[in-house]
């Protein structure tokens, strides 16, 4: 027997172990409501955190995408046959925006894979080259989730990126996941578990997909787009009582965001919420401006955007998380990171009309704990964000060592 056949039973047999291991972790961080049926997040932090940032990434990859499974199947076969790939991707507000820090992260996870950036333009088209994946960012409720045009477009190698929160929203949404999910060489890479879980029955025309044999959960949600402006040092962090503002949010201010503030943040309201000292605004510029008020604020608050059961904002999270503020999220769909995101990262988890007794207990929490025992938690908490995801070795680890030839899976 070949060495390289000896390393792919031992790596198969390791992981074989470690999915059992990631799949018992999760069923622990659930709890079954036995009133509603439903499944609840477990909030209580865990005694200490078990979990660093990578291992949570890599959890998230392996459980979508387990050694054997056809999704582990497909992803091996098409990253195999490529020896290149193209961002596709065009708009200033991604990659200069939000996502530009995403882009980096992919680029060095398919790099750490061995393929090779192209940046020939005119892959975009019918004459694309079989050996180059496309990459590009899908919108699945609003457009074909690729650039590519043609007759061949349908066979051509690609990578959507999924950012939205729900992606289930319309039929066009599960007409275009379904026409990734029939292709042979068309890949999903989605950063929540509660979107994965929809994708495993969409119906469209009569029939059921399990499109789920093509995703990959993919923490690519997690970035570091604001590091130029994030605190050089821990002694930049301002402890938590010297803060001057209670909580702030920074985002799109959507119609539910809205009727929050209208509810309990307006002054007129006179809720307990609407006499703390609080700074809302619907966009984040300039990004100094930004880093000012997550660094003055004692709590960093995220409200869903448009329904309950959505999935996290980890974008949100990931421009606040090393400016030392308390997180209180909104309870968010996924159920695989929270019992991590509790332990780890010190967030805090509210149903909509329960965040503003979260957020006053919290205070109330930071003015009755000593300074020492808030510094070494907010402290912790960043050291634990600082830590990082080995993107250069993401595929490598979930997928095992890249194969060429009779060699490929």
């Amino acid at each position: 027997m070949s060495i390289f056949l000896y390393v792919m039973l031992f790596y198969y047999a390791y992981h074989a172990v470690t999915y059992g291991k990631i799949s018992n972790t999760m069923k622990t961080s659930l709890q079954i409501d036995s009133d509603s049926g439903g499944v609840i997040e477990t909030t209580t932090p865990s005694p200490s955190c078990k979990s660093n940032l990578n291992d949570m990434a890599l959890s998230m990859a392996t459980y979508s995408t387990p050694v054997g499974s056809n999704s582990f199947l497909k992803h091996k076969r098409v990253l195999t046959q490529a020896t290149k790939f193209h961002m596709s991707v065009t708009g200033q507000h991604l990659i200069k925006g939000i996502f530009s820090d995403t882009i980096v992260n992919i680029i060095q996870m398919l790099k750490g894979y061995g393929l090779e950036q192209n940046f020939n333009e005119t892959i975009d088209s019918d004459i694309a080259h079989n050996d180059t994946i496309l990459i590009d960012f899908a919108v699945f409720a609003k457009q074909i989730p690729t650039k590519c045009r043609g007759s061949k477009c349908h066979s051509i190698p690609r990578i959507s990126l999924q950012t939205e929160q729900i992606i289930g929203l319309n039929a066009q949404a599960h007409a275009n996941v379904v026409e990734c999910h029939t292709s042979p060489n068309c890949l999903i890479w989605d950063f929540s578990d509660i979107n994965f879980e929809w994708a495993k029955s969409i119906v469209y025309n009569g029939k059921t997909y399990n499109a789920s044999e093509s995703f990959m959960i993919v923490p690519h949600m997690f970035h570091n787009r604001l590091k130029d402006i994030y605190p050089k040092d821990e002694n930049e962090l301002v402890p938590y009582q010297e803060r001057s503002t209670d909580a702030v949010f920074y985002g799109l201010l959507t119609r539910r965001r809205q009727q929050f503030m209208s509810k309990y943040v307006n002054k007129d309201t006179g809720t307990s919420l609407s006499r703390c000292k609080l700074d809302f605004r619907k966009n984040m510029r300039p990004v100094g401006s930004v880093a000012k008020g997550y660094s003055n604020a004692k709590i960093c608050l995220v409200v869903h955007s448009r329904i309950a059961d959505s999935a996290g904002e980890y974008h949100r999270i990931s421009d606040f998380k090393r400016f030392g503020c308390v997180p209180i999220m909104e309870t968010f769909g996924d159920k695989m990171l929270v019992e991590t995101l509790s332990s780890c990262a010190g967030m805090k988890f509210a149903d909509y009309d329960d965040i503003p007794d979260a957020v006053i207990r919290e205070l109330k929490r930071i003015n009755e704990t000593s300074a020492d025992i808030l510094r070494e938690e907010q402290l912790s908490i960043d050291r634990w964000w600082k830590g990082g995801i080995e993107w250069n070795k993401l595929l490598g680890q979930v997928l095992g060592p890249r194969s060429t030839g009779t060699n490929a899976a």
